[in-house]
């Protein structure tokens, strides 16, 4: 709201009067104090010591705070090995896998989805294997989760102020037995987490 401050000096008045609908209440000899149109008084140029106009300032927040997102997806150990413990054939000239078969090595990795955002989000995890694996010659291999169903939306709240970011953690790891007994790194296929506001 605008606040209109009015001094008028005698001296320096002429004919005309202006139309104010207004004022603000200010003191001091010579100024207005909202008297009403038509009685501005004024004061003499040889009394007159000038005065002071005021008015407080204020501010208000409207509550229109503007949100981002940050979102942290990390994944833990992604290259998994399949010890085998296969004894060396000389007469084949190949690894043989014993009968007891082996063990995956991490038993479980994870990935950890942190929302920094101040608003809440979902996340969905799916695993989708290659199309052209080749399962006759690795192995029927495959990822399953632990705890959690594929492409399940799950929320995570928004990050509170000044406190630590909300966070979840998928757990997976690797299934079935390869068919062969030693292999350099070979991709199985890709884990997708897709992160959405949430509604």
């Amino acid at each position: 709201m605008k606040k209109i401050l009015s001094i008028f000096v005698a001296v320096c008045m002429i004919a005309a009067l202006c139309t104010v609908t207004a004022f603000a209440a200010v003191t001091g000899d010579g100024i207005h104090e909202e008297t009403g149109i038509g009685n501005l008084t004024g004061a003499t140029a040889e009394g007159w010591t000038g005065g002071t106009g005021s008015a407080d300032i204020t501010f208000e927040v409207d509550g229109n705070f503007l949100s981002k997102y940050a979102v942290d997806i990390t994944f833990s150990d992604t290259n998994f090995r399949y010890s085998t413990g296969a004894t060396w054939d000389p007469n084949k000239h190949e690894y043989i896998i014993g009968n007891d078969g082996g063990v995956w090595s991490p038993a479980s990795s994870t990935v950890t989805i942190d929302n920094h955002s101040d608003k809440a989000i979902t996340y969905a995890a799916k695993f989708e294997r290659k199309e052209d694996f080749d399962v006759d010659k690795y192995g029927n291999i495959n990822l399953e989760f632990d705890g959690y169903v594929a492409d399940t939306k799950v929320e995570i709240p928004g990050c509170p102020q000044s406190g630590k970011a909300p966070s979840d953690t998928v757990t997976y790891g690797l299934t079935g037995k390869p068919n062969i007994s030693q292999i350099n790194s070979i991709t199985l296929g890709t884990l997708t987490v897709t992160i959405a506001p949430a509604t």
